[in-house]
């Protein structure tokens, strides 16, 4: 596909606001990362979403990401279905997994990841309704997510919802990860809530998106 040049602006805004976000991360207090996880797994278990779910698709954060363990651990503990992704090549494969701990090994950006040996999830067959919950570097009140820029999660979330009409996706975010506005596009997948340690943005009882 040939650039254009709205695609070239895009891209470079993208990068901009990654480096920003970047050094954001890397300033902030490693405390923080700890007592918004608690708050904001809380609050995503609250939401009626969570509580229907059978299949949860979460992930293993990394350094100065939103710790998501406890999310993975609540899953579990309430007999869901716990779908973990593992980097392959481009593309993200799911591994179906029985433990909140492991086994894990380190994948090709040393992030944790559920063994290739583990039982390969089939998005079309999970038990719904599925909820995704979903790491980004940045988020804002329109519901927009800016990933790493390897475009994972958005090719993921178009192919799986082309497939199923029962998902959600929610983004799961520190409060300053989230911005009045970032860039995106076309092609970027929008969420339908996003979860922080102060509060829920999207749907019924939460903040509006784009207020």
């Amino acid at each position: 596909m040939t650039e254009t040049k709205d695609d070239s602006g895009l891209i470079e805004q993208k990068r901009t606001s990654r480096l920003e976000f970047n050094a954001l991360m890397a300033a902030t207090d490693l405390e923080l990362f700890r007592i918004e996880a608690l708050a904001a797994t809380e609050r995503l278990r609250a939401l009626p979403v969570w509580r229907s779910a059978r299949t949860v698709f979460a992930y293993l954060s990394m350094p100065r990401e939103l710790d998501s363990d406890g999310v993975v651990r609540a899953a579990v503990g309430e007999r869901k279905v716990l779908v973990l992704p593992r980097t392959e090549g481009d593309e993200l494969s799911f591994r179906i997994c029985n433990s909140a701990g492991g086994p894990w090994e380190k994948g090709v950006f040393g992030i944790r990841e559920p063994l290739a040996t583990m039982q390969v999830a089939d998005s079309r067959v999970l038990p719904g309704p599925v909820l995704i919950v979903v790491p980004g570097l940045a988020f804002d009140r329109s519901l927009h997510r800016l990933g790493r820029g390897k475009g994972y999660y958005d090719r993921f979330l178009r192919s799986i919802r082309s497939m199923r009409d029962d998902v959600t996706v929610v983004g799961f975010a520190l409060g300053n990860q989230i911005a009045s506005q970032i860039p995106a596009g076309v092609h970027d997948e929008i969420l339908d809530f996003i979860v922080h340690g102060g509060g829920v943005i999207g749907g019924a009882g939460g903040e509006e998106p784009g207020a």
